[in-house]
């Protein structure tokens, strides 16, 4: 009997072999023996985007491991026999291990130190540079317990050295996104034909993460929105499905639709407004988003860094009014949902951006209120930049539906 398939979205081999030379390439410049690469399902997967980069897997509970050298063949250290079973479906690291753990004891769960060490040491890199991926993502108690167990090493952050691989998509990882942004809109859609009075913000919520899910996108989604009579009233931001209210006539629903697809996150923010007028303060907003969103995307093009946009984008917010010390509008958006980059990064072809400009209101009487109100996610041409979504920026009106 043939083994039952793992049907999701993955990369053929060959995209395997020049990753894997691409960073040891890398590791090669930075004078590094090996990298430890952890990976757990944290931020609605995201925090395994390095695991998945390596390895075309990603952990889907607990925190899993790879040991990739600089020379010689990784090994990939799995939560459980049977994640094991199902990552050897997909990855492309053929030597996939498990310590046969399966608690959160971390006296137990040393045993993923212990393994890790006698891997590196069995490759001759006990005593070498080894790069950790990243700090931000490997548990404390394993990170000490390598650093008991191979003394003579020396550990050293390597999570941008990934981040920089990252950046510039290949064509297949663009067509993943591509993916991604055409589950975003159905998402939208979903959640316009479900907004009317009387509903609940939490079945909206539902209706775009149900449509997103069948059109191919990776649960959970990253999906923020909210719904209120005013932007005032709301005040900052807007909490992770929703506030569980019920809409009512005149309330603007504003959002935030992530979706993945084989872990590549794209960003859709489009306002509704239930009824058939906008009201006054959406309409501010959403005037200086248009110029700050229209903006952005002149300035989208390679050699143009990514600090000079957003300096622009604070001096358009302060001539229209707004506080301009947390005004901006691109964020990196790849295997993370948020890719923290540095301000003077050029920008490169095949880079991808989320375009969604953010202000902030302070006036007296009415508090601060904030947030996106349009955006979509683009990627970095040659000449400028092609956008990925198909939704209009513009304020929906679902009275008018």
């Amino acid at each position: 009997m043939s083994p039952i398939p793992w049907i999701v979205p993955v990369f053929p081999e060959e995209e395997g072999s020049r990753r894997h030379a691409a960073i040891r390439n890398a590791m090669d410049r930075e004078g590094l023996e090996c990298l430890i690469v952890a990976g757990v399902c944290g931020n609605y997967g995201d925090r395994a985007g390095n695991f998945r980069y390596v390895s075309n897997y990603a952990p889907w509970f607990d925190d899993e491991y790879i040991v990739f050298p600089r020379v010689g063949d990784p090994m990939l250290l799995a939560w459980s026999i049977t994640h094991a079973e199902w990552c050897k479906k997909i990855s492309w690291i053929k030597q996939v291990e498990t310590v046969g753990v399966m608690s959160t004891d971390p006296s137990r769960k040393m045993a993923n130190a212990a393994r890790i060490a006698e891997f590196v040491n069995s490759l001759r890199c006990g005593q070498g540079r080894i790069g950790i991926c990243d700090f931000q993502t490997m548990p404390v108690y394993v990170y000490l317990g390598l650093k008991k167990l191979l003394p003579g090493a020396v550990f050293v952050d390597a999570g941008e050295l990934l981040s920089h691989l990252r950046m510039i998509k290949s064509p297949m990882e663009l067509d993943f996104m591509k993916k991604a942004g055409d589950c975003a809109d159905i998402g939208f859609k979903a959640m316009l034909e479900t907004a009317r009075p009387g509903v609940s913000e939490t079945k909206v919520w539902a209706a775009c993460e149900y449509a997103m899910t069948v059109a191919g996108a990776t649960p959970p989604s990253f999906t923020l929105m909210s719904g209120g009579p005013s932007l005032r009233e709301k005040g900052r931001g807007q909490p992770y499905a929703g506030t569980g209210r019920t809409l009512q006539k005149g309330d603007i629903i504003t959002n935030e639709i992530s979706a993945s697809y084989g872990g590549y996150w794209v960003q859709l923010c489009a306002p509704i407004v239930i009824g058939d007028s906008i009201p006054d303060d959406l309409r501010q907003m959403f005037q200086v988003h248009q110029e700050m969103y229209e903006l952005a995307l002149e300035q989208m093009r390679p050699g143009i860094t990514l600090g000079s946009i957003h300096e622009k984008h604070r001096e358009l917010a302060r001539s229209r009014g707004c506080d301009p010390s947390p005004a901006w509008a691109l964020a990196h958006i790849g295997l993370l949902i948020r890719d923290d980059i540095a301000p003077e990064t050029v920008l490169q072809p095949n880079m991808t951006f989320v375009n969604h400009p953010y202000t902030q209101y302070t006036q007296a009487g009415s508090g601060t209120y904030s947030h996106h109100t349009i955006g979509n996610t683009a990627v970095i041409t040659e000449r400028g930049c092609e956008v990925l979504n198909r939704t209009p920026m513009e304020v929906f009106l679902s009275g008018s539906y």
